[in-house]
């Protein structure tokens, strides 16, 4: 659970706010980096036991391939992910520029979609839904936690959802740009986004 301040409590001094903030950050990344891990394994079983029941030598060889991606960049994407959290906390507090970049944004040329484009587009409305599922399924909590940060930090008072570091939609931003690291098919991410919308997304009350 993330700390917060007693509500009853007089406005906290800007470097004890910013203590907790800290404190927050360090319990989220620390948090989702723990279940983002989890995710990653299972992510290897799945498209072990996918390959080994492909319905074809080409199928199979887009899972074999997806798996040793996945494997490679594991690291790397780890890493992304856990600094898009970080930066999304830095900006929330003012001590960056803007939190989390829109890994998602895209242009379409000539009004026509290539193949790449499409998938592109699949995969920006897979991730659009599922931070917008997530927040209504934690609406409660996070208007809680939203209340609490404003009181940390007053300037932010009127931040939509989009802009709190904790928020579903800041933690799926994470995910694209982690999963802009990653190279295969588009079957193979689908398989890496529902195991993130279960794995991770699923579990954010226990973190909440």
């Amino acid at each position: 659970t993330l700390p917060t301040r007693d509500d009853n409590a007089s406005a906290a001094p800007i470097t004890g706010a910013n203590v907790l903030l800290n404190d927050c950050e360090a319990q989220t990344v620390i948090g989702l980096k723990t279940l983002f891990r989890r995710m990653f394994e299972r992510a290897d079983d799945l498209l072990f036991e996918m390959a080994d029941k492909g319905e074809s030598a080409e199928s199979q060889e887009i899972y074999v391939e997806g798996m040793r991606t996945v494997r490679i960049k594991r690291a790397q994407m780890e890493r992304a992910f856990a600094e898009e959290l970080r930066k999304a906390f830095k900006g929330y507090s003012g001590r960056s520029g803007p939190s989390v970049s829109n890994a998602r944004a895209g242009g379409m040329e000539d009004g026509s979609l290539s193949l790449i484009e499409e998938d592109e587009l699949e995969e920006s409305l897979a991730l659009s839904a599922m931070g917008e599922r997530a927040a209504d399924q934690y609406n409660d909590v996070l208007k809680t936690l939203s209340q609490r940060f404003a009181r940390l930090n007053p300037a932010k008072a009127n931040a939509e959802l989009k802009e709190m570091p904790f928020s579903p939609y800041v933690i799926v931003d994470a995910l694209t740009a982690a999963s802009s690291l990653l190279s295969v098919a588009i079957r193979v991410k689908v398989i890496v986004y529902k195991l993130f919308d279960k794995l991770v997304i699923n579990q954010l009350g226990d973190l909440y």
